[in-house]
This record gives structure tokens, C-alpha cells and sequence, in this order.
């Protein structure tokens, strides 16, 4: 997919949120910004995936799991009363999602997202490709 086709996917979504915005609902600014975040990595690893394709599962895995867990966060999170009748690791069940699912997967998706640039590999085929006349 071009460059130019996933900027204008991220603007149409943007004007999703700016919508979301305007109504006030936070589940039109939120869930739909969880994709701007995956289309943000695909872009930003174009030339990495053109050494290994494989890489393009990231963004996509990215999404998927954050997409589940602040679906999860917004299920507990429906019905919610002063009283929780059950814990996770002694955290009531939305504390938890937060505390042990979506902080530690940013630190996690970080991590992996700057591992995936290791300028060795990446610059070294790169250029090797383009010297042999493999990519243009």
C-alpha cells in the first residue's frame, strides 16, 4: 500500500475524531485514534519491511491488541459500582486492564517498535538491494 493511500486513511480518520470531538463521545475519539497508531508504525517501517515483509504483522498485532484490551476496559467498565466483586492481582477488574495490560504493551510496542530499526541490518540490506537494483 502507498504512502500516499495510508495519509489519507489517517485523515479520514482524524476527521472521525475531530467529529467524536465535537459530540463529545470519547469511544469516536478513541477506538478509531488505536488505528492512526498502527497506520503511524506501517509508515513508519516502509523501508524495514522491504527487507523482511514479515515485519508488517507489528502494526496490525499493534492495533489488535489494543483494540481488545480498551475493549475490555470499556466492558468493565459499563456497569461499574463502588463495590467490585471480583480482583485481578488484588486490583479491581479495570484498574487491572490498565495497570497489567495497556501501560505495559506501550512499553512493550516501544520497545519492539525501535528494535525493528537496528541500523546495521536495516541500512546494510537496504543499500545492498539498491546498489544491486532491486528496489528503485
Amino acid at each position: 500500500m502507498s504512502s500516499n493511500k495510508l495519509i489519507l486513511a489517517m485523515l479520514g480518520i482524524v476527521v472521525i475524531i475531530v467529529f467524536g470531538m465535537l459530540t463529545g463521545s470519547w469511544r469516536v475519539v478513541m477506538y478509531p485514534y488505536l488505528f492512526i497508531i498502527g497506520i503511524s508504525m506501517l509508515l513508519g517501517l516502509t523501508k524495514a519491511m522491504r527487507i523482511n515483509p514479515s515485519i508488517a504483522l507489528m502494526p496490525i498485532a499493534v492495533t489488535a491488541i489494543y483494540t481488545i484490551l480498551f475493549m475490555a476496559f470499556d466492558y468493565t467498565m459499563l456497569n461499574v459500582s463502588l463495590e467490585a466483586e471480583g480482583y485481578i492481582l488484588g486490583l479491581i477488574p479495570s484498574t487491572a486492564i490498565v495497570l497489567l495490560g495497556i501501560w505495559p504493551m506501550s512499553l512493550v510496542v516501544s520497545m519492539l517498535y525501535a528494535w525493528s530499526f537496528n541500523k546495521d541490518t536495516v541500512v546494510t540490506k537496504y543499500t545492498e538491494q539498491v546498489k544491486s537494483a532491486k528496489i528503485t
